[in-house]
């Protein structure tokens, strides 16, 4: 049952970026070509790191990965995040700082 709900989750994230890629993209069409696009994510099992990497592609972007400085991996990684959120402790990641100056777009994945 597990690996049914896993498998029908990623088949949902595919089908959202699909639907995604599919919508018309004007403002950001005029823009790749000059590369002022950035792509900006965090990806704690890979997902979001998947989809970024095909939208980078597809919109020929520039990526930047934010990463937890503290483990979240497995289990205990994912209930110490959701434990953590509750109580809206804050975690650092690098990079801190990022200048965004340059960019005309920016995605958050």
């Amino acid at each position: 049952m597990q690996y049914s709900i896993k498998r029908l989750s990623k088949t949902i994230a595919v089908l959202a970026l699909g639907l995604f890629l599919l919508l018309p993209l004007p403002s950001f069409a005029a823009d790749t070509a000059t590369g002022k696009t950035l792509i900006i994510y965090y990806s704690r099992t890979g997902n979001s790191r998947l989809i970024s990497q095909i939208l980078q592609q597809e919109l020929n972007a520039q990526t930047l990965e934010i990463k937890d400085l503290k483990d979240r991996s497995g289990a205990l990684g994912y209930a110490g995040a959701g434990f953590d959120g509750f109580f809206n402790r804050h975690t650092t990641i690098d990079p801190a700082k990022v200048d965004l100056s340059t960019y005309a777009n920016i995605i958050i994945v």
